[in-house]
């Protein structure tokens, strides 16, 4: 009984050629779903979609009032933090990462073809078919350049097998990862002229032209027989004598700190012909240690499925078989190791099943397709190669180094049960990778596995990574005037991850979901032109005034009632009560006094009560529902100063906000706002009315919100965060200086306006902004 190396053969066409290094290469290998990759959109239980759906537009805008009405609806386009800093939006993104993958698919193929000429295609067909390009490319953007150029980096992938020369070309390129080798269980180092089976295969997951040549190597050498030897089916007796050594081999190798250990090596004999009964009762230890039993995340076990796909046998004839060898099929008997245990299987150029290729048969739920015929590998001496390889042996390195690059864009943060999880469920499987006797789940699409996998939700902090969601396209924070910049300034620059369908997070830029208030739009300082402050005279009976949908003239609190319907009713004692509402969306009540003995003077009161909104601004999705219940106390004064009328109007409020199913805001403080408005006109005798005011829109002056960011997520798949609290206080302060001309006009009075607005949108960098008006009114 031997433990064989799987491959049936290793060409001999062997060129002692000196290869240019890829240091500024960075591999790389196919483009975005052509040339063999294939596109996975077919999966019918999952498909990569692009990384947001939000198209910047919404249900409404702002109206008239100055920050009132329908608060802003905008929807803001979600946008993916990069790591250059940069957020790049759906179409900018999806534009990048295809540059990026185009470039590093070029990149490679310069540097083979000037190394190998026409035969460089022995390394670049399998890098296409499993799009590695791709990768890179996702790598790139979130990881950065330096990550990108050296894949896999960080991770650690063990190799049991024949050995490794170290000094190979194939492992000396200049940033790559470390190569150690440990001799175990009798081996000997291999001869340099020898044919070394264990450098093939760790050349293709990790070597210069492999998937993951930034990864770290482990090789523990151990004695192989020859692959090429007759085919003979282990026996239960010989399985029973290999256990306890098998398991010792193991728990060593698990005690080295390997995240991914490749296993190109096989006892022969079909799984299908073993029963689980037999499997336990023979080979129990050995089962116990693969099973990493109390680990709290598990060394994936990557397995050659083996080569007795078209088998001859002296004894027996012709062996077909319909499932992986023994070792690489225990996790389709062995229930404890089915999470952590991947078999992979072996396509030619022509994509589908090698003849040689064991098929995934009754392990198919834990068994993948990779390109493992007539590819470019690794061989004798320090800088020999050979170009037309072919064995499950080359397989299962394509899935052990995608397995690497897959941890290291994920920071560690999916554990390795879920990173074959999430191998296997971004798998290429329609066409003829449908077949699942054949090729389990289908075929390695490393292009899919590093994209989100549907439209990612965001989650709470502490929730599980499984739990209900907003969808990354619904969340917007719209702020009204009142809050300016205050929600950008909190959460621009944020990081804040959403996980995709298949559990994976991805990060985005948190300030890219606030809509921020424009400031006093133009029909608001229009409104302030055409109504100035003016004394209005006490009427002798009680009048009644009903408005359907009234435009805000008010720049105070009343502005975020703006298209309310108003029923208002003046008294002769100088009362005035003001009912307003807008259905489902604030009610109100506004008194105000003017006293007859101080006739320049007026005092007043309000409370609207906004059922979806604060201060006129609005939240969905991961940001929640707001309301806010507001009081405010006002004063005004009327006065003369010769020719000069002076007027004076101020208001304070305090606001008590609530909120509602929110994943990014723990809390809102109450706030306190301000809003003022000061104004001196004078007439002249020809009828002509000069006016200056300066005035101050809603402002939020006090008050703060707690954040709670989701950023990553434990292994666990809880998803962890970063609270703090922000000032809802905007930076700067908006004044409006207002210089307005009337005459009249026609039987009216014509309106002559210019407004100087500073620190537009109460943002202290914004640049002075200019507005003209004209009107006209008449009565009649």
């Amino acid at each position: 009984m031997t433990i064989r190396s799987l491959r049936p053969s290793l060409g001999r066409a062997l060129l002692a050629l000196s290869l240019m290094s890829l240091a500024a290469c960075g591999g790389g290998g196919g483009d975005s779903r052509n040339n063999g990759g294939g596109s996975p959109a077919s999966n019918p239980s999952a498909e990569p979609t692009p990384l947001v759906k939000a198209d910047g537009s919404g249900s409404g805008d702002r109206s008239a009032g100055g920050g009132g009405g329908p608060a802003l609806n905008r929807q803001p386009e979600a946008c993916f933090r990069v790591f250059n800093g940069h957020c790049l939006a759906n179409a900018d993104l999806e534009a990048k990462a295809q540059e990026s993958a185009t470039e590093f698919k070029a990149r490679r193929e310069r540097i083979l073809s000037n190394a190998w000429g026409t035969r460089a295609d022995s390394f670049l067909w399998y890098l296409e078919r499993i799009n590695v390009a791709e990768a890179q490319a996702h790598l790139e953007l979130s990881r950065g350049g330096e990550a990108a150029n050296f894949p896999g980096r960080g991770v650690t992938i063990g190799f049991v097998d024949s050995g490794i020369r170290e000094q190979h070309e194939a492992f000396t390129l200049t940033g790559s990862g470390s190569v150690t080798e440990e001799l175990l269980s009798g081996a000997a180092n291999e001869g340099p002229d020898e044919s070394s089976h264990g450098t093939a295969v760790a050349s293709v997951a990790a070597g210069r032209y492999g998937v993951a040549y930034g990864a770290d190597i482990k090789m523990f050498a151990i004695p192989l027989g020859d692959g090429l030897a007759p085919y003979d089916p282990i026996t239960s007796n010989q399985l029973s004598a290999a256990d306890f050594e098998n398991a010792e081999r193991y728990r060593y190798v698990f005690s080295k700190d390997i995240d991914i250990l490749n296993l190109s090596i096989a006892f022969q004999g079909g799984i299908e012909n073993y029963s689980e009964l037999d499997l336990r009762n023979n080979y129990s230890s050995t089962i116990r240690v693969l099973a990493q039993e109390g680990q709290q995340d598990k060394t994936i076990l990557v397995w050659a499925a083996g080569n007795a796909g078209n088998e001859g046998n002296g004894d027996t004839g012709h062996v077909t078989s319909s499932s992986p060898e023994i070792l690489a099929g225990l996790v389709a008997r062995i229930d404890e190791l089915q999470g952590h245990s991947v078999a992979v299987v072996s396509i030619g150029r022509e994509g589908d099943i090698s003849d040689f290729s064991n098929r995934c048969g009754i392990a198919r739920d834990f068994c993948i397709a990779a390109p493992g015929e007539r590819v470019g590998v690794a061989a004798e001496g320090n800088n020999l190669w050979t170009l037309n390889a072919s064995g499950t042996s080359f397989a299962a390195p394509m899935v052990s180094g995608g397995l690497a690059v897959m941890k290291q864009l994920f920071r560690g943060q999916l554990s390795n049960e879920q990173l074959v999880s999430r191998l296997f469920a971004t798998a290429r499987d329609d066409g003829i990778y449908a077949n699942a006797e054949i090729y389990g789940h289908g075929l390695l699409d490393l292009g899919a596995a590093t994209q989100p996998w549907g439209t990612p939700d965001f989650m709470g902090v502490g929730q599980p990574t499984s739990g209900q969601g907003a969808p990354i396209a619904a969340p917007s924070f719209a702020a009204g005037p009142a809050l300016g910049d205050a929600l950008s300034q909190a959460l621009g620059s944020q990081d804040v991850a959403a996980f995709d369908s298949l559990g994976a997070p991805f990060w985005f830029d948190a300030g890219v979901f606030t809509v921020e208030a424009p400031g006093t739009t133009v029909a608001a300082r229009l409104q302030e032109v055409l109504h100035p402050i003016s004394r209005q005279p006490i009427p002798q009976t009680w009048q009644f005034y009903l408005q359907h949908k009234a435009p805000a003239t008010e720049t105070g609190h009343l502005a975020v009632a703006n298209d309310a319907s108003r029923l208002t009713t003046t008294g002769p004692q100088g009362l005035s009560a003001s009912l307003f509402q807008s259905p489902e969306r604030l009610q109100g009540l506004a008194l105000s006094w003017n006293p007859k003995s101080l006739p320049m003077l007026s005092i007043g009161a309000g409370y609207i009560n906004e059922s979806e909104s604060l201060l006129g601004s609005r939240a969905n999705g991961a940001f929640g529902r707001l309301s806010a219940e507001t009081l405010f106390l006002s004063a005004g004064l009327n006065t003369t100063a010769g020719r000069w009328t002076l007027a004076a109007a101020g208001e304070i409020g305090e606001v008590q906000p609530s909120l509602a199913s929110s994943h990014l805001i723990d809390h809102v403080s109450p706030l306190t706002t301000s809003a003022f408005r000061l104004q001196a006109s004078r007439a002249f005798d020809n009828g002509n009315t000069l006016r200056f005011s300066l005035s101050q829109p809603l402002r939020v002056d006090h008050g703060a919100a707690t954040f709670s960011l989701p950023t990553g997520r434990t292994q666990d798949g809880v998803v962890t965060g970063t609270s703090f609290s922000s000032s809802l206080a905007p930076s700067g302060r908006q004044l409006d200086l207002t210089t307005t001309l009337e005459m009249p006009w026609q039987g009216g009075d014509l309106s002559l306006g210019v407004t100087r607005s500073r620190q537009a949108g109460h943002q202290r960098t914004a640049a002075p902004e200019w507005s003209v008006f004209t009107g006209y009114r008449s009565t009649w």
